[in-house]
């Protein structure tokens, strides 16, 4: 039977290890979101980065989402940079 101490010893490495996966996920999940909002805010649709990156569309809502990206934002500030015409632009 092991010992208090080996056991402490064992559940610290374990929440060491546990600590640098989150933290490694973390930053592969905000690297994979670099290009799919940059596609977005260059005018690709939900729908074409979806097919492009092979995620559905949904954690591709959800991606955008999170990076503050909405198609009205973009619509509007196309619209204030002069990119598109007020008649399209919708409040």
């Amino acid at each position: 039977m092991r010992t208090v101490d080996e056991i402490a010893r064992e559940i610290a490495s374990t929440e060491a290890t546990l600590r640098r996966l989150h933290k490694e996920k973390r930053a592969a999940i905000k690297n994979r979101a670099v290009p799919i909002v940059a596609a977005f805010d260059a005018g690709a649709n939900t729908a074409d980065i979806s097919e492009e990156y092979g995620l559905s569309y949904s954690t591709v809502q959800g991606i955008l989402y999170r990076a503050g990206r909405t198609h009205t934002g973009r619509m509007l500030m196309r619209a204030r940079l002069g990119l598109e015409g007020p008649a399209q632009v919708r409040t």
